[in-house]
């Protein structure tokens, strides 16, 4: 039967039609994977700034507790992470988890500030604590929008005829 159908239409026809398709499939492909990699970017660079600014309003909350006391023992861990984050010449997926850690870092500084009084009962503190709730939503919504771009683009890429088409272009997973 395809033989048959082959031989009325015409193998020139076929030839060019499916041709036609696989490089349509592999345009679209190539569009949306450099797509997702542009959006990928963009996130990964918003991400970086809503750390930094997570670390400089906590820089503030820092300042505080070492004026009454040392309470903090992440202190270096954070200095650490903090210097990554702001460090031009450390990989960008370092930074990125650098990040991430930091934040997690900086977690324990309100429940710290709750347990010193003399700090605590402060305006300025009550005003740094509000700045860095903002800060922190703003990270959350930077992460998850990272969060989701990466896992799209690496899923898109892992599959047929996407795969080959990013091997082609130079395309790898983050």
């Amino acid at each position: 039967m395809i033989h048959l159908f082959f031989k009325t239409v015409g193998l020139v026809p076929v030839g060019v039609a499916t041709f036609g398709f696989l490089f349509l499939v592999f345009l679209l492909s190539y569009h949306t994977i450099k797509r997702s990699y542009a959006q990928l970017e963009i996130d990964r660079n918003l991400l970086i700034g809503a750390s930094k600014d997570l670390y400089l309003v906590a820089q503030k909350l820092i300042a505080l507790i070492h004026e009454k006391g040392d309470f903090l023992n992440n202190y270096d861990t954070i200095l650490s992470l903090a210097g990554t984050l702001h460090s031009e010449q450390v990989a960008v997926k370092d930074v990125v988890r650098a990040g991430i850690l930091l934040k997690k870092e900086l977690d324990v500084l309100p429940a710290i500030l709750g347990n010193v009084k003399a700090i605590t009962e402060s305006k300025e503190v009550e005003n740094i604590l509000e700045e860095m709730k903002k800060a922190e939503k703003q990270y959350e919504i930077a992460y998850s929008k990272y969060a989701y771009n990466l896992k799209y683009y690496n899923d898109f890429i892992s599959k047929l005829p996407s795969k080959w088409v990013a091997l082609l272009a130079g395309y790898k997973k983050q």
